[in-house]
């Protein structure tokens, strides 16, 4: 049989009911950075995949639908051609709890037609 202390009754609970919020704190900011965290390599890999894409050849619009399928069809893609490189920059807005936060990614890489030697038309300079 277990003695207790007069006064001690009820303890147990009361340290539940102190420490339970911050338990539950730091699993909604665990969860969150987690959450952030898929979203980024998600963005990363949509801007990867479209700018290879890209560089072969694409058009804005094929890249564009790559990249939103890849990082969701809420994402702002961007694809800006420069000379012989191409850049495309995908963006996507992650929802917390109480904020939001921008994820992002940009990726440049020369197209394969500057590679080879072609102009962008596919003919020989």
């Amino acid at each position: 049989m277990s003695r207790t202390r007069a006064g001690e009754v009820g303890s147990a609970t009361v340290e539940l009911a102190i420490a339970l919020p911050a338990v539950v704190l730091a699993l909604v900011a665990i969860v969150t950075v987690v959450v952030v965290g898929v979203a980024r390599i998600d963005v990363e890999d949509a801007a990867r995949v479209a700018t290879r894409e890209a560089a072969l050849g694409a058009s804005d619009a094929e890249v564009s639908a790559t990249a939103r399928r890849l990082a969701g069809s809420s994402a702002a893609v961007r694809v800006e051609h420069s000379r012989d490189w191409v850049t495309v920059s995908v963006g996507r807005d992650v929802l917390g709890l109480s904020t939001s936060w921008q994820v992002s990614a940009a990726l440049s890489t020369r197209t394969e037609a500057s590679l080879l030697g072609l102009s962008p038309s596919g003919a020989t300079p």
